[in-house]
């Protein structure tokens, strides 16, 4: 743990941003799923911190993704009204698969120019739509969350400090025993060969504390998908919420816990290996039958019980630091700073034959090809054609994608902001060439852009490297981004 503790200004604020019932939820793929009741709300949390000389802010949304002109919109707004550098304001999204989107994500910005919006039927925009009201509804209760946390600066010490633990995140890739690799496979199946990647066991925490020993707020971060949820009709804040409500429990009413999710884009809390994961918990504790419950993930462990084992870490953690008097300090004068960047990173070529297969599929049906006759679920193969030929437009009309990475020098902190869904190797190498340093990853920043697989990965394939709007770039972008992200954090400290 770190042995030093900064003075700065901060101030944090958490707003509700439950939506009503009947919003699409978000974080499937082509099926209609509508909320039906809420089993805990979601936030949209807002930290301000100040040196006297310069200013961050960093944003946490409990929703799926938030598109590249919502940020802008809240980053203007900021901007203009506070005086905060765009390039120090970091908007993340933890990726929750229990809530919707803020913002376009499903699709590019050229779907309607592209002549794709004929394909979809006016009373099937959850298929590709954005939720407006809800999207305005979002950046109001931001800026209001972010006016609070303004409003409510004081004098805070701000320390670092680091848990591991191994038990909660999983790769959810397999290699097979016939050498193939398949994502999440089935629950102890006998053809598993080994996991093909890592996890990253660090809990990064940031604790923020006033004179008075009062906890403000703490940074919570850890690198896993929040898909307890998935598929099922609710809305909930997934295993962030419920560490972050844990947490509130041992640090005080008045601490604001922010989680801030890592690169998990290949990391989940299932384990096919482990035949002690059930869902028994959660089927009691929402009282559901099973017949409610159509997630075919019948087994893993539930929101609670993944968050359970991160407050135990974090307060193991934490524990240490609360023996004041018998540790030596030293208080410094804090600092922050930041940088950020646009890299135009390729697009992974298309097959002209797979274009051709795309155009053709969808045009061979009058309307969607649905699974069934309740028009709720199209398949697969359509809703991937139909990204395809968005894909085709937007390449055309871009050429390149433009990315952005960030970093947030807060005191001794390093905050990694990049957009889309990394692998986790991304995160890890990056901890790994800035050695010493403390870093805190963040995904799904700034814009959607993707998975981001590993070369390795996009070799043995598998569901995060299937060509569509939400795995495009090519094969180097993950190492792009790591490389400028460690570039960056070199030239902060």
């Amino acid at each position: 743990m770190s042995r030093n503790k900064y003075r700065i200004l901060a101030g944090a604020q958490e707003i509700d941003i439950t939506p009503a019932m009947g919003i699409q939820i978000s974080g499937d793929i082509g099926r209609k799923r509508s909320a039906e009741y809420v089993t805990d709300p979601i936030y949209v949390k807002a930290l301000v911190v100040s040196s006297g000389q310069k200013s961050a802010c960093i944003i946490t949304m409990d929703v799926l993704a938030v598109d590249k002109t919502s940020c802008e919109t809240i980053r203007n707004s900021i901007h203009h009204d506070y005086g905060i550098e765009k390039a120090a304001i970091m908007i993340h999204a933890l990726q929750n698969h229990s809530a919707p989107a803020v913002g376009k994500v499903s699709v590019s910005d050229y779907f309607e120019s592209a002549g794709l919006e004929k394909y979809v039927p006016e009373d099937c925009s959850w298929l590709f739509g954005e939720e407006k009201v809800y999207t305005a509804f979002v950046i109001a209760q931001t800026l209001s969350a972010v006016a609070d946390a303004h409003g409510n600066m004081q004098e805070v010490f701000l320390s670092h400090h680091r848990a591991i633990d191994g038990r909660v995140a999983v790769n959810r890739r397999y290699v097979m025993r016939d050498g193939s690799v398949k994502g999440e496979p089935a629950h102890l199946d006998p053809n598993i060969l080994f996991c093909e990647g890592p996890i990253d066991p660090e809990i990064g925490i940031v604790l923020m504390q006033n004179d008075k020993l009062e906890t403000i707020a703490v940074i919570l971060n850890y690198a896993m998908h929040p898909c307890a949820g998935y598929n099922h009709n609710y809305i909930s804040a997934d295993w962030p919420g419920s560490w972050a409500s844990m947490m509130k429990q041992h640090l005080g009413e008045s601490c604001i816990p922010i989680v801030i999710n890592g690169f998990c884009g290949n990391l989940v809390n299932m384990n096919p290996l482990d035949p002690d994961q059930d869902r028994q918990a959660e089927r009691l504790r929402y009282n559901k039958a099973d017949d409610n419950m159509p997630n075919p993930r019948n087994w893993g462990p539930d929101k609670e019980v993944s968050a359970k084992k991160l407050t135990e870490s974090t307060m193991r953690s934490l524990s240490d630091y609360y023996l004041v008097k018998s540790k030596p300090y030293s208080i410094k004068t804090g600092c922050i700073d930041y940088i950020s960047e646009i890299i135009h990173i390729p697009y992974r070529t298309m097959n002209k034959d797979l274009v051709e297969q795309a155009r053709n599929l969808v045009d061979s049906f009058s309307e969607p090809d649905w699974v069934d006759a309740t028009k709720t679920a199209v398949k697969w193969d359509w809703y991937y054609a139909l990204s395809r030929l968005d894909l085709v437009k937007m390449v055309h009309e871009t050429k390149v994608f433009d990315y952005e990475v960030q970093v947030l020098k807060i005191c001794d902190i390093a905050f990694v902001a990049v957009a889309g869904e990394p692998f986790i190797e991304g995160q890890l190498e990056i901890k790994r060439r800035c050695s010493g340093k403390n870093i805190i990853a963040a995904h799904m920043c700034h814009h959607y852009a993707g998975y981001l697989p590993t070369e390795r990965a996009l070799v043995g394939g598998g569901y995060e490297t299937d060509m569509s709007m939400g795995s495009k770039l090519y094969a180097g972008a993950l190492q792009d981004v790591i490389d400028k992200a460690v570039e960056l954090v070199n030239r902060l400290f």
